[in-house]
């Protein structure tokens, strides 16, 4: 009789079109991950009754959820869909504005619009943009915004000047997601074809999901989960997984990290997380919760830099307002993820020089929402 090894456990997820509730014939899709932690639970509710024995009289299995924390290295298009839940909200393209007038300017490197609005474009500082129309090689290609007004795009590369011509394009790459407020809820398999056995999860949302930038180590995190219902073991499965997508994970050499548009320091370590604070409760009539409710999302994070001098420092004892952005590039050189803070405040400063080697800084942070974006956190994707 065969046992099951862990080298062969796999897991397997749908979206949910009615929370709770597999689709019909799921197309379901493999979920890259270093752990494969989630799992039913029930409560225990135990008798009260005083015995004369001093014993227990009976316990009944109660309110039943589901829980679990998935490791995962971060790669571009594997997370598609686990940013999505993350976030509460759909990818959607990045801001573009086509055949515009525009002009290069050198020494302040900058894009001049002859009219209309950047900002109403939804132009923002850390959107990765491609240009092209310009008579100049290097004014054409990828750029990074470093910061935006209605007429002017400051970029982090160095233009060449020319003057306003028209047929010009300057259109942000790929995909962007912003925190919103449609909560996704996943199907989740578990899967043991060792030994034909299947463990189904429903209505699964992501609680909170964390991203971890460390030196000489593979950008990923965790997915902490919260569900509504888990089945017991059966000898059939959902349906064969589609493959996921098969790009490296994301390393941190190759990861970069502003502070308002800007290299501020030698940056050794930055995480971020997004908390939901998503529930479920028990109700009368049945074991499980009717729904998944929503909560505030939370994002925090830490920064750490070697320290050099007291700008980082300053941020925070001036209690200033400064956006945090990191692109995370694959090594196909072509594609990336980027995170975009917009409006970041340091809650703390510290320090614990050691006795020899560099002294380092940490940072707490926390997002806050951004008027002009209307979202705490962006993410962009290439593909």
């Amino acid at each position: 009789m065969p046992l099951a090894s862990g080298a062969n456990v796999g897991l397997s997820y749908v979206k949910e079109v009615t929370r709770g509730t597999t689709p019909g014939s799921p197309s379901m899709k493999t979920l890259r991950a270093m752990s494969r932690n989630i799992n039913k639970t029930r409560s225990a509710i135990v008798s009260q009754e005083r015995r004369q024995d001093r014993q227990v009289a009976d316990m009944r299995h109660g309110f039943e959820q589901v829980g679990g924390s998935l490791g995962y290295e971060l790669s571009v298009a594997s997370f598609d869909d686990m940013l999505e839940g993350a976030m509460s909200s759909a990818w959607v393209n990045a801001p573009t504005h086509a055949a515009v007038s525009l002009a290069a300017a050198s020494g302040t490197n900058k894009f001049t619009r002859a009219s209309g609005s950047w900002i109403t474009d939804g132009f923002f500082p850390g959107l990765e943009i491609n240009v092209t129309g310009f008579t100049t090689g290097g004014n054409n290609g990828r750029a990074t915004v470093v910061s935006v007004t209605a007429q002017d795009l400051f970029v982090s590369k160095t233009l060449t000047t020319e003057a306003t011509a028209t047929g010009r394009t300057c259109a942000g790459v790929g995909k962007i997601l912003k925190v919103g407020s449609t909560l996704t809820t996943y199907t989740i398999e578990r899967r043991f074809p060792d030994v034909a056995q299947y463990q189904v999860f429903r209505g699964v949302a992501i609680n909170s999901m964390s991203i971890s930038m460390q030196p000489d180590q593979m950008i990923g995190g965790t997915l902490e989960l919260l569900g509504m219902s888990g089945g017991a073991f059966q000898g059939s499965t959902l349906g064969n997984p589609a493959a996921a997508p098969s790009n490296s994970p994301l390393v941190a050499f190759q990861a970069n990290i502003l502070v308002d548009g800007v290299a501020q320091a030698v940056v050794t370590s930055l995480d971020l997380t997004i908390a939901n604070g998503r529930s479920v409760q028990p109700v009368c009539g049945s074991r499980f919760s009717p729904d998944v409710f929503e909560g505030t999302a939370q994002v925090t994070g830490n920064l750490s830099a070697f320290f050099e001098n007291a700008t980082l420092h300053n941020i925070f004892e001036n209690e200033q307002e400064k956006a945090i952005s990191c692109r995370m590039d694959d090594p196909n050189g072509t594609d990336f993820l980027a995170v975009h803070l917009p409006r970041t405040k340091f809650s703390s400063s510290t320090m614990d020089p050691p006795q020899e080697g560099p002294v380092t800084s940490q940072y707490q942070y926390q997002a806050l929402v951004d008027a002009a974006t209307n979202t705490s956190l962006i993410i962009q994707r290439s593909n």
